[in-house]
């Protein structure tokens, strides 16, 4: 039978993944995530050995197959880093989220240059977590801002407050093209993007990072949005226990700030 050069290959669909998702969400989740773990493992040496022989190939067939493997391989080192998250040994110490955010905007420098983005922020407070799962979470927050971008140039403002049951809840408030309402749990699953991208090159697994590493933490996340009208993503981290007379001179140092790269 002759050959087209043409690939057959394409990722799985969007609805097919959800569905697949939604069934293997309904196992044991200890279990489940075991079985993933050994699953991704397993991929790394046929793809290594596939990657191999496709050097030996014409230029033609050589381009197309080692995109595709390069595409399964980033899906499985993501998988794979997905579900060990929160596995291993973490320490949780009190964190300078303040430090978090300057971090997690360093990592992005690039991105934040190229979108002439701008973050305000006020004050930020003294959290206890860990601080490269937090730096991942506002990171993946200001990229997901940046990729769902409007026309217009990309904001984000930080705000802080204390809920009444006396947790920190951030705000990560942006001006982009914002979301529908019934989507609002939807953009917290794996591969899950919603609406359209400015930057279609990845897997629509940010937000599902995001949550997994809120829940690590024992608290929850969410997002308020309506389409044209920016998103707010939302959640809470446990506070540092701090002294009342730090506490009265953090409430007092309000002035807004506002971070760009240079």
């Amino acid at each position: 039978m002759k050959r087209s050069g043409t690939s057959t290959f394409q990722p799985p669909k969007e609805s097919e993944t959800q569905e697949g998702w939604r069934g293997a969400s309904s196992k044991s989740p200890d279990v489940l995530e075991k079985f993933l773990l050994l699953v991704c493992h397993q991929f790394h040496h046929p793809l290594a050995a596939l990657e191999m022989e496709i050097c030996h190939l014409n230029d033609k067939k050589k381009s197309l197959l080692l995109e595709h493997t390069a595409y399964l391989k980033n899906l499985i080192n993501i998988l794979f880093r997905y579900f060990r998250l929160g596995s291993q040994h973490l320490s949780f110490h009190t964190i300078d989220s303040s430090k978090v955010l300057k971090k997690a905007l360093g990592n992005i420098r690039h991105l934040v240059e190229e979108n002439d983005v701008l973050v305000l922020y006020k004050t930020l407070p003294k959290v206890y977590g860990n601080e490269l799962l937090l730096i991942q979470l506002f990171q993946n927050l200001l990229v997901n801002a940046i990729q769902y971008r409007s026309r217009k140039k990309p904001r984000v403002w930080l705000q802080t407050s204390k809920t009444r049951d006396g947790f920190a809840l951030f705000s990560f408030l942006d001006n982009g093209i914002g979301i529908k309402p019934q989507y609002a749990q939807e953009v917290f699953l794996p591969f899950r993007r919603i609406g359209s991208s400015n930057h279609n090159s990845g897997l629509g697994m940010g937000l599902a990072f995001a949550k997994k590493i809120v829940e690590i933490h024992g608290r929850k996340i969410w997002v308020e949005s309506e389409p044209g009208k920016g998103s707010n993503f939302c959640f809470t981290l446990p506070f540092t226990k701090i002294k009342k007379s730090e506490k009265n001179q953090k409430n007092s140092d309000l002035q807004m700030m506002t971070f760009r790269i240079k």
